[in-house]
């Protein structure tokens, strides 16, 4: 999907952060044994994907999935769910206006 607005690509980005920090901190670990089992040497790109700098690709998602013990439906859900909220700020060509987390994660 394309998200053209620099904005709103950003803000989706932070949401999905924001999603796979919850996700590792309900897993109890911690960004260091993240990377080294995705083999990065250092927490600092897991620190990128959670505050919005960097999108983690599906490669990654997969592993992740593992890693924090998720349903794989529950993330294609959740992660579609976000991008629908962006979806439609692009559509009605306005900005993305955050709105409480609807992910189901914590329940």
């Amino acid at each position: 999907m394309i998200i053209k607005s620099k904005k709103n690509r950003q803000k989706m980005f932070k949401k999905l952060g924001q999603y796979f920090s919850e996700a590792r901190k309900s897993a109890g670990v911690s960004q260091l044994e993240v990377s080294s089992e995705l083999g990065f040497s250092s927490p600092q790109h897991i620190s990128n994907i959670e505050r919005g700098l960097a999108s983690p690709n599906f490669d990654i998602i997969r592993k992740l999935i593992k890693i924090y013990v998720l349903s794989e439906a529950r993330v294609i859900e959740d992660m579609a769910n976000i991008q629908k909220e962006f979806l439609r700020s692009e559509i009605r060509g306005v900005e993305y206006k955050d709105k409480p987390s609807r992910n189901r994660l914590s329940s």
